[in-house]
């Protein structure tokens, strides 16, 4: 079994893709933050 957790502290950041874009691509649609806080938890059964 595995957990992970993503952004603990559930900041607000910006992804460096939506910093970086730049000639005609860099608009609004494609300026977004990146997700909040996250929970992953995995099993694996083998048999």
């Amino acid at each position: 079994m595995t957990v992970g957790v993503e952004n603990l502290l559930d900041e607000d950041y910006v992804t460096y893709y939506s910093q970086t874009l730049t000639g005609g691509s860099a608009n609004n649609d494609n300026y977004f933050a990146g997700r909040g806080r996250t929970l992953t938890v995995r099993y694996r059964w083998d048999f």
